[in-house]
């Protein structure tokens, strides 16, 4: 697979793109027909893929033949192929850091014996975030966000849209889980409510118990006690009711 050098970029915009890329002809490299047999054959090689070092190296080389194809003003159907298969690479790499502990690592590549961390991959803590965003994106809804953007705006395909969808789809799926657990906690809180509402009916029967008893030969001071702490127990257990009844009624407003 040959990809183009870094020095097929003009100096002034060599800042932009990654170091120590391999030799290519810049006129094989941005002509139409071989430009897509490159990209393609690069998507087909990324997918079987393990090493962390040649995934990148692989995202670094396609991110010099998508900005020679826009230099080179090409297609707009090759662009967008240039930049999917960029945002495919750094897709794949997200893949393979999500078996890396968080900015640290314990994945040993095929081709390393020690362990493989962002800095030795030169990938910032924001990429890795953003990729491993990207590998999160289911592929049905990755597949047809390229889709619709490639139709409906031809030659705009980015990293920076297809990040706005993964976070759009993480959120939806956060707030489908949230909302799948609030009937729960719905249900426990009208069963607290209804043990509460037990409890009370109890201390209440209770109280009745002790009033109706023959306590004539028991120490006042005892009796006294008795009755508040059995006073206190129902003033605690009809606040709690009244919580609890409150938080149902709440939970139900909201639905």
């Amino acid at each position: 697979m040959q990809l183009p050098p870094l020095s097929s970029v003009p100096a002034s915009e060599q800042q932009q793109l990654p170091l120590d890329l391999a030799s290519s002809d810049l006129e094989e490299a941005i002509a139409s027909t071989n430009a897509a047999r490159i990209i393609d054959d690069a998507v087909v090689h990324l997918e079987c893929v393990e090493d962390p070092f040649e995934a990148k190296d692989i995202v670094d080389r396609l991110d010099v033949l998508r900005f020679l194809c826009k230099r080179a003003d090409l297609s707009e159907r090759v662009q967008d192929r240039a930049a999917e298969a960029c945002i495919r690479g750094r897709r794949k790499v997200g893949e393979l850091l999500e078996a890396m502990v968080k900015h640290g690592g314990d994945r040993r590549s095929p081709s390393r014996s020690r362990q493989t961390t962002l800095k030795d991959l030169s990938i910032t803590k924001t990429q890795s975030s953003d990729w491993q965003a990207l590998a999160a994106l289911p592929e049905a809804e990755f597949d047809a966000a390229i889709d619709r953007i490639t139709a409906d705006k031809p030659g705009k395909l980015n990293t920076s849209f297809m990040l706005k969808v993964a976070r759009e789809s993480t959120r939806a799926a956060q707030k489908e889980t949230r909302t799948a657990r609030e009937p729960t906690r719905q249900e426990d809180a009208r069963d607290a409510a209804r043990a509460a509402s037990s409890l009370v009916r109890l201390t209440k029967k209770l109280e009745t118990s002790v009033s109706a008893l023959d306590l004539s030969e028991v120490d006042g001071a005892v009796v006294a006690a008795l009755a508040s702490d059995v006073a206190a127990a129902k003033e605690n257990l009809l606040a709690v009711e009244a919580q609890l009844q409150e938080h149902v009624a709440r939970a139900d407003a909201r639905r």
